[in-house]
Formats: structure tokens, sequence, C-alpha cells
């Protein structure tokens, strides 16, 4: 799993999500990084993560960067049919099936879910407030990696070696993690 997948699996079962990771999605590679659901409250998520080191380029549907040049309005729109909706012809955006959406339902037992996404580091032609209100226009929530290493909970050691390395980088570099760790004590 991708290190930051890693840390949203971590983040997901700490706020009480029972998950299933990188489901195969029909024949042509796809799959969703996550669909989980918490027992307690009745919540259904698909959660989609999208992060790097250092953004690499705007915010794009398909992989060339010629991509990033479409207007950001339009990006978003292909992004999320690609993501949470079925796989989408590139350069289009027409959408080929519903087959994410379906099997997201299947799985989780209901069509009434969230929609979540996980940004790491941003372009500086994707402006965090704009890219928000965008996905919001599609029924996606947008969380980021770095608000998540945040909310990491450090007490109670994690029981597989990535969960506790999350929990010490968590730790080290935030100061929301150091003040939780200290008041454990």
């Amino acid at each position: 799993m991708d290190p930051a997948e890693e840390i949203v699996s971590l983040w997901l079962q700490q706020n009480g999500f029972f998950i299933r990771h990188n489901v195969k999605v029909g024949y042509r590679g796809k799959e969703i990084d996550f669909l989980a659901v918490n027992i307690a409250n009745n919540k259904r998520v698909h959660v989609e993560v999208h992060a790097s080191v250092f953004p690499l380029g705007p915010l794009r549907p398909w992989s060339p960067a010629k991509y990033g040049k479409i207007p950001l309005q339009d990006r978003v729109k292909y992004y999320y049919l690609d993501k949470f909706i079925g796989p989408t012809k590139k350069g289009t955006g027409e959408l080929i099936n519903r087959h994410i959406e379906e099997t997201a339902m299947r799985i989780l037992g209901s069509d009434n879910y969230e929609k979540w996404l996980v940004l790491g580091a941003l372009h500086k032609l994707d402006p965090e407030e704009q890219l928000i209100k965008e996905f919001k226009k599609y029924g996606v929530k947008v969380f980021f990696l770095r608000n998540i290493l945040k909310e990491i909970r450090i007490g109670g050691t994690a029981k597989d070696h990535t969960g506790r390395f999350i929990q010490l980088l968590a730790s080290q570099l935030t100061n929301e993690a150091k003040e939780k760790l200290l008041k454990r004590k």
C-alpha cells in the first residue's frame, strides 16, 4: 500500500472504521483506495487518496501534464467521474461505465455513502479553497493529509510496524501530536 494510503488507513481505523482497501474494479486496472464502514454510526464512505511529497503539477484526472491545462472546474469534474463513478475516456472525460460506483454500492450495501478525497501538497495553480468548493459540488468532502497526520492518536501503540512508524512520525513532526503525547503521560 502507498505510504499516504497507510496513513489514511490508520486514521480511518482509529476513527472506528472497518476498511477494505485497494478494491479491484472492472477490467481496466481500476481500483478503489478504500471502502469503509463505521458500525457505531452506520457511516459508509468511499475514500480516494491523491498525495505526493511535492505536487508534480495541477490535479488532473489522467497522468500527462497536458491535462493540467484544463480549467480547474473541468479537471475536478473529470477527476470525480474517473475516481468515484467509473473509468472515463482520456481527454474527453466521457464516462465509459459506472463500475466504480456500482462496486462501492454493492460492497457497502447501500447507495447512501459519503465520498471523501484525501489530498497532499497542492500545486500553486490549485487553490485549496477552490478545490474544496469544486469537489463539494459533486458531494465529495476534501481532507488534507497534513491535517490527518495531526489527528492520528499517539496513545495506544499500533499493532503493526507501519502503524507504529506513522505514530512515531506524527509525534515528531506535528505540534498537535506532540501536545497529545505529553498529555497522555
